[in-house]
């Protein structure tokens, strides 16, 4: 199980995430993954899931760094990884 709480107000975001990654049997394998990446001055991301799903999705946000991508393009690629 992955956790990521995120809390908001007018002019801040604070998110949190624990960084462990397990098998599928839930056996731990990694206790160290960074888990939340800051895309842009407004956006930030949260993954949970396969670790193989978040690699290529962060990858392809690197990718397309300077971009001017909106949360809904984001959202879309997303999608595609998922």
């Amino acid at each position: 199980m992955s956790i990521i709480i995120a809390v908001g107000r007018y002019n801040y975001l604070i998110m949190a995430s624990d960084g462990r990654v397990t098998q599928e049997d839930d056996i731990p394998i990694r206790e160290d993954c960074k888990k939340l990446y800051r895309y842009s001055k407004n956006v930030c991301v949260g993954f949970a899931g396969t670790l193989q799903c978040c690699e290529i999705l962060v990858e392809n946000l690197r990718k397309n760094e300077n971009s001017d991508f909106s949360l809904e393009k984001i959202f879309l690629l997303c999608c595609k990884y998922a």
